[in-house]
């Protein structure tokens, strides 16, 4: 089975593998969320490449139902951070006071939460957990 990473940080990486390590790495996601703290249903915010954007109407039936929300990692600017945080700060204000965002810490994930957090003030009591990156 042919997959590529969706290219964040330059040229997407082509890999092959099988339905069995699949099988073993779409069961493992759910489990590592789950020891950061992520409760099913809860809003998930995925920065992320190509890959995730490039989907059918499956995977946006998937996305929908299972609270998450795709922002692209390509072309970071100020202007495109504001964006997000305000959507976010929109998702998340009345909500519970944890953020669980995806163990590695990608410099472009440290980034936008590090603006995420500096740029609004409604946001500071929320708790951080962690940064988890599924490539």
């Amino acid at each position: 089975m042919r997959k590529k990473t969706g290219g964040s940080t330059g040229e997407p990486l082509v890999f092959y593998t099988g339905t069995q390590s699949q099988s073993y790495l779409w069961a493992g996601i759910p489990l590592s969320w789950r020891a950061a703290g992520y409760r099913l249903g809860e809003p998930v915010a995925f920065l992320a490449g190509s890959s995730l954007f490039d989907t059918g109407f499956k995977e946006s039936v998937y996305y929908k139902l299972m609270n998450i929300k795709l922002f692209s990692a390509f072309e970071l600017s100020d202007e495109r951070l504001q964006a997000y945080t305000k959507e976010l700060i929109g998702e998340v204000i009345g909500r519970s006071n944890d953020l669980v965002s995806d163990p590695e810490g990608n410099t472009v994930h440290f980034m936008f939460f590090n603006y995420l957090f500096r740029e609004d003030s409604r946001i500071s009591s929320f708790r951080f957990y962690t940064i988890v990156i599924n490539s």
